[in-house]
C-alpha cells in the first residue's frame, strides 16, 4: 500500500495530487500544504489542496487554529501511485509509524467512478476497513448529518489485532475514525480524520446515529469538534478558485496528474 497510515488507507488505495504541493518523505519534511487560503464561515481561513477533478478547501486538525498554524505544527507526507494520491498530516511531534492522530486526504480517478457515488464509495471503502478489525469490536455509525451530497460516517475498531506488526497497530490499539465522502466529476474523494486509542470494547448501541452514544471514548470532546469542523470541507471546480485568487504553488507550478 502507499501509505503507513490508518486502517482505511491500508485496506484501500486512496490518494490525491495536490495543488502547489510538494511531495515529501516519510521524514515529513517540507511544506505540504498549499499556502494559498480562502475565507470559510467558520474559520477565519481554510487551506486548499488539489485532488484530480477539484480543489478541496478544509479546515485545521485538531491541534491547529488555521491553516497557518497547519503549517507551522504539522509533518506532512504525500504520494501518487497512477490514478491514486494520498496526502497525510500528523502533529509535529508524531512520528508516521506510530502516531496519535492523522489528518488525510485521498481520492481516485478512473474512468469507473463516474458510475459511483459517495454511498457506493463509502460503503466499499469502509467495508474493507471493518474487515480489518475483529467481527465482535467493531462498528460503522451514520453522523446525523450529510450536506451537499456526501457521505460522512464514524468507524470503530476496538482493536486492531488483525493488524499486529504494522505500523504500531496491535491487540492493545483500538482506531476511531471520521470520514466524509465527496464525488467530483470522475474523482472520488475520502476525508479523514483518524484516531488511535487504547483498545476498548464497542457496546451495544440502541441507534446507528453517533451522536450522545460515543460519549464513553476518551477522544469524544475532540471527535465533536472536528465533526463541526468537517461540515466545512468543500470540493469547487478548480477553474472558479482560479478566478478568484492567482496561484503561485510552492514548485512554481500546479501539480495536476496525467488523465
Amino acid at each position: 500500500m502507499l501509505m503507513r497510515g490508518a486502517l482505511v488507507a491500508l485496506a484501500v488505495i486512496g490518494s490525491l495530487a495536490t495543488y502547489g504541493c510538494q511531495t515529501t518523505d516519510r521524514t515529513g519534511q517540507g511544506p505540504g500544504i498549499q499556502e494559498n487560503q480562502v475565507q470559510g464561515p467558520g474559520f477565519s481561513k481554510l487551506a486548499t489542496i488539489r485532488i484530480y477533478d477539484g480543489v478541496v478547501k478544509f479546515p485545521p486538525p485538531i491541534w491547529a487554529d488555521d491553516s497557518l498554524t497547519t503549517l507551522q505544527l504539522s509533518k506532512s507526507f504525500s504520494d501518487q501511485n497512477g490514478s491514486s494520491y494520498i496526502f497525510e498530516l500528523i502533529h509535529k511531534d508524531d512520528d508516521f509509524d506510530r502516531w496519535k492522530k492523522l489528518y488525510s486526504f485521498s481520492g481516485n480517478r478512473r474512468p469507473d467512478m463516474a458510475r459511483m457515488n459517495p454511498d457506493t464509495y463509502a460503503m466499499l471503502v469502509t467495508g474493507s476497513y471493518l474487515s480489518s478489525c475483529p467481527e465482535y469490536s467493531r462498528e460503522r455509525l451514520e453522523p446525523a448529518w450529510s450536506e451537499n451530497g456526501s457521505r460522512t460516517m464514524v468507524l470503530l475498531c476496538g482493536n486492531t489485532l488483525q493488524q499486529a506488526g504494522r505500523y504500531g497497530y496491535g491487540p492493545d490499539v483500538g482506531e476511531v475514525a471520521l470520514l466524509r465522502f465527496f464525488k467530483f466529476e470522475n474523482t472520488m474523494i475520502m476525508a479523514q480524520f483518524v484516531w488511535r486509542v487504547p483498545r476498548f470494547q464497542v457496546p451495544s448501541l440502541a441507534t446507528k446515529s453517533w451522536l450522545g452514544v460515543l460519549d464513553w471514548l476518551p477522544i469524544y470532546n475532540d471527535l465533536i469538534v472536528m465533526a463541526e469542523r468537517f461540515k466545512e470541507i468543500n470540493v469547487i471546480d478548480p477553474q472558479q478558485f482560479e478566478e478568484q485568487f492567482e496561484e503561485v504553488p510552492l514548485n512554481g507550478k500546479s501539480q495536476v496528474p496525467a488523465s
